[in-house]
C-alpha cells in the first residue's frame, strides 16, 4: 500500500523540543518506519518555507517538504490560513499516486480531506488531541475554526485512530464518532 502521511504543523524529522516539535513527531516518524518494515510505501508530507524537496530517509520511506508560505516561518496557530496554499501538494503528487491518506492533527486533516475527496481515496485521521477535550479539561476556549474543522473532519473521515481508550471515549462523547469507524492503536514504546 502507498500511504501519504500528512504532518503540516511540524516535520516528523524535527528533533523534539525544537519549535513545535514534540512527541507527535516521534510517533509519526516511528509509525512510518514500522509501516515500511511491513512492506508499505510511506510518503511523509510536511510544509516548509524553503524550496520543495524530497529525500528518501529509509527503505520505502520518503520525506516530502513542500514549500508553503515561501520565505516565512509560520507558527502552528497561523497554519489554518495556509490550508488553501498547501493544497499545492496535489501537484507534487500528480505522478505519485497514493492509496490512502493518514493525516495527523486537525490542520493536516483539513488538507487531507480536500485531497482524499479530489483523489477519491480513503482518509484516516489521528487528531492526537482535540479542541473539545482540551476545553473540557482546561476550561480555556479553543478557536471556533478548529472546533468546527474537527467536527467536519471526523464526520467525513473513513477511519479515525485514537492513541488511547481515553482519547477514543472523548471523540465519541464530544464529536459522536461512531464506534465502527474508530480504532485505538496504542503508541509503541522503544
Amino acid at each position: 500500500m502507498r500511504i501519504a502521511m500528512l504532518s503540516l504543523h511540524t516535520s516528523p524529522m524535527e528533533q523534539p523540543g525544537a519549535g513545535d516539535a514534540g512527541g507527535m513527531n516521534v510517533y509519526i516518524r516511528n509509525l512510518a518506519y514500522a509501516l515500511s518494515e511491513l512492506g508499505h510505501e510511506v510518503h511523509l508530507v510536511t510544509r516548509s518555507a524553503d524550496p520543495t524537496r524530497t529525500e528518501q530517509v529509509m527503505d520505502r520511506v520518503w520525506m516530502h517538504e513542500l514549500q508553503v508560505a515561501p520565505g516565512r516561518r509560520v507558527s502552528k496557530d497561523g497554519l489554518y490560513g495556509l490550508i488553501d496554499e498547501a493544497a499545492a501538494v496535489r501537484e507534487h503528487f500528480h505522478d505519485l499516486p497514493v492509496d490512502v491518506i493518514h493525516a495527523h492533527y486537525w490542520l493536516s486533516g483539513m488538507l487531507g480531506l480536500e485531497l482524499a475527496t479530489a483523489w477519491h481515496i480513503p482518509l484516516v485521521v489521528s487528531l492526537h488531541t482535540s479542541a473539545a477535550a482540551k476545553e473540557a479539561e482546561s476550561g480555556i476556549a479553543e478557536p471556533a475554526a478548529r472546533k468546527e474543522g474537527e467536527r467536519h473532519l471526523l464526520a467525513a473521515a473513513q477511519r479515525v485512530i485514537a492513541n488511547t481508550p481515553v482519547e477514543a471515549e472523548q471523540l465519541r462523547r464530544h464529536y459522536r464518532v461512531p464506534q465502527d469507524k474508530l480504532d485505538v492503536v496504542l503508541p509503541g514504546v522503544e
